[in-house]
Order: C-alpha cells, then sequence, then structure tokens
C-alpha cells in the first residue's frame, strides 16, 4: 500500500472516535447502516468463488473485511445489495494480531460506517449484524452480547451468523459499530464472536506506527502486472465479440465464450451453461431486435496471475413489437487463462449507468 495511504490511514484513525451512528430505533439504525455494508465476492486459483461481507469506512472506498475472506482470492469484488459492483484497486493491508483486512476499493461518496472504540459494551445488551450469510444480501440478525472476551479482544455475541457473515458490522442499540464479525461455533448454539472495534482500533494504530516511514513495505496485493500487446489485443477482441454477439438470434453465440459454470454477479449464483442458454432465450424471445455498441476507448484490463479483470462500456438497443428501450451499461468480466493459452468468462456482471 502506498505511503499516501498510509498517511491517509494516519488521518483516518485520530478521527475514528469523533462520530458515531445514531438512530432513535432499530429500524432507523438499519436504514442508516445497510448501505455503507457489501458482499465481498472472490474466486480463488482455481476460480471457485467464495463470498463474506464486509463495509466501507470512509467514503472513498476502504473498507473493513476477515483477513480470512480474501486470503486466497485471486479476483475481489464488492456488491452492494443496489447492484452496484466495485472493482478491487488492488491496494490491501492485513492488520497485526488481529482477523482484519483493509482493502482500497474504486468507489466516491459511498455510505460508510466508522468504528467506536469508544463504546462501552455491557454484556446482556442488544447488538445487531448486517451480513450476506449464505449469499442473502442485506440479512440482519439481532441478539445479545453474551461476553466479553480475552481482556476486550473479542466480543461474544447471540446474534445469529452463518457462512459469509464473516466481516459484518456488529452494531449496539445506539447505531455504535462495536465489533467485526469473524467465527462460529459449528457445534455450539449461536456461540458468535466478533473482533472489538477497540482491538481493531488498537491494530489500526500499531501497523500505522510501524508503517508511517517512507521506508515502510506493507503487505499488498497487485493487479496490474502488464499484460503483452498481443493478450490485451485479444482479450479485447473477445469481449467485444461476446457483446456483439448478443445481437444473433442463435443463443449459442453467447454460450461459447463461457466456462462450464460462470457466476453470475448480479444474481449471485453460479450459472452452467444450459442454465445460461435457457435464461438468454427467455430473453431473446422478449426482446428479439437487440443492437450493441462497445463505446472506443473505455476497455481497462487488470491481469492477477491466471485471471484477468474487464471492463467495456457499451450502448444497446432492445425492441419488440410494443416497446423500445436503449441506454448504456458496463460489463465487467473475470476471464480465465487456460493452460492451452486460451481464454473463458468466468464471471461476469453487468451494471447500467444511464
Amino acid at each position: 500500500m502506498s505511503a499516501r495511504l498510509t498517511l491517509f490511514v494516519a488521518f483516518l484513525f485520530s478521527v475514528l472516535p469523533t462520530t458515531d451512528l445514531r438512530a432513535n430505533d432499530i429500524p432507523e439504525i438499519v436504514r442508516k447502516a445497510k448501505p455503507a455494508v457489501v458482499e465481498i465476492v472472490t474466486t480463488d486459483a482455481h476460480g471457485n468463488v467464495v463470498t463474506g461481507t464486509g463495509f466501507f469506512i470512509t467514503s472513498e472506498g476502504l473498507l473493513l473485511t476477515n483477513y480470512h475472506v480474501i486470503k486466497d482470492a485471486r479476483t475481489v469484488g464488492a456488491r452492494t445489495p443496489s447492484g452496484a459492483y466495485y472493482p478491487f484497486t488492488g491496494e490491501w493491508v492485513r492488520l497485526p494480531n488481529v482477523d482484519i483486512a483493509m482493502l482500497k476499493f474504486k468507489a466516491n461518496d459511498v455510505p460508510y460506517l466508522q468504528l467506536d472504540s469508544d463504546a462501552q459494551v455491557e454484556e446482556g445488551e442488544r447488538v445487531l449484524v448486517i451480513g450476506s450469510p449464505e449469499g442473502l444480501q442485506g440479512t440482519v440478525s439481532d441478539g445479545l452480547v453474551a461476553a466479553i472476551r480475552e481482556n476486550g479482544q473479542y466480543v461474544q455475541i447471540t446474534a445469529p451468523i452463518s457462512h459469509g457473515s464473516s466481516g459484518s458490522p456488529v452494531l449496539n442499540e445506539q447505531g455504535q459499530v462495536i465489533g467485526v464479525a469473524t467465527s462460529m461455533l459449528i457445534d455450539g448454539q449461536n456461540l458468535n464472536f466478533a473482533i472489538s472495534s477497540g482491538a481493531i482500533h488498537f491494530a489500526m494504530n500499531e501497523w500505522t506506527s510501524k508503517n508511517s516511514s517512507a521506508k515502510a513495505t506493507p503487505e499488498s496485493r497487485s493487479n496490474s502486472t502488464p499484460l503483452s500487446d498481443h493478450t490485451l489485443a485479444a482479450l479485447q477482441q473477445l469481449v467485444i465479440d461476446y457483446i456483439k454477439a448478443g445481437e444473433s438470434a442463435n443463443v449459442d453465440q453467447r454460450i461459447q465464450f463461457f466456462a462450464p459454470v460462470v457466476f453470475r454477479f448480479y444474481e449471485h449464483t453460479n450459472y452452467s451453461r444450459g442454465q445460461i442458454r435457457s435464461s438468454d432465450q427467455q430473453y431473446y424471445r422478449k426482446w428479439p431486435v437487440r443492437s450493441y455498441l462497445p463505446i472506443e476507448g473505455t476497455f481497462a484490463v487488470r491481469e492477477d496471475g491466471d485471471f484477468a479483470y474487464v471492463t467495456q462500456v457499451f450502448s444497446w438497443v432492445v425492441m419488440n413489437a410494443h416497446q423500445r428501450l436503449s441506454g448504456k451499461s458496463k460489463l465487467f468480466c473475470t476471464i480465465h487463462f487456460s493452460a492451452d493459452d486460451g481464454m473463458e468468462i468466468v464471471g461476469i456482471n453487468e451494471q447500467r449507468i444511464n
């Protein structure tokens, strides 16, 4: 992570306790906090999709989640309940002695939460957890503080959490973020744990102190490995061909670009080629006339080992006998490079931009 971001985190640390999210009732707390919570979607070296939860702590896209959510990831993205998708910039740090990572996403003016290390956490008080258990984005659960463990390092809670909840903010009845959900005991009932905001705050301070000099080299992951001109051209042509194939009456013209299993971010599920064919056939019947035009100068790509993360903006028009729709959308593709130098789409998302 850059020295600039190190200084920014230092500034963030200095102001974290100054404000908190307060509301008069639980629905108001949820209404204010929920937009800042995102689903973390990752793919590993084998193309497997793993999800978790995170939440923005600045309006510029700095986010907290559990380190174990992203430690094996080759690609990382953040998806909001409204369907917006934020790409990972490649900058991240693991905080010392806690299962917490800070990641920077390409985002501006996003809703965010602030840790409150000064909040007085008491056993028996009510808490809320907002996360994406089992991929069910924006799920709210409540419970009590069951115990405070290891000298305040962990808060044991009874609020239910499941796989996918890791990285969720834990809030008290004043709307203060008092911890980050991190684990559960499988053989127990509602034996769940959060890393306390105080412990995270202390780790942030320790990390900032160690990395405040220009010589500091924190752990980072970069997706900016240069690609050859030949590979760049091939990737761009693949994406353009995929977009234009949507004009064909033959649904298989697009199917050929996909891996056997594809993750559709906007539906949060894995689709087989057969399922994609069935879904697209319904769309083609509804909109028998379709026109797609990639917009020049909007192609962008980042490489990460065997994967490339590609974006392309395109304009579109779809029509049937009764209706005509048009607009612009941004296509996000996760493309896998196979051993034989082939390329296939393993993850896809589209975001309408007007």
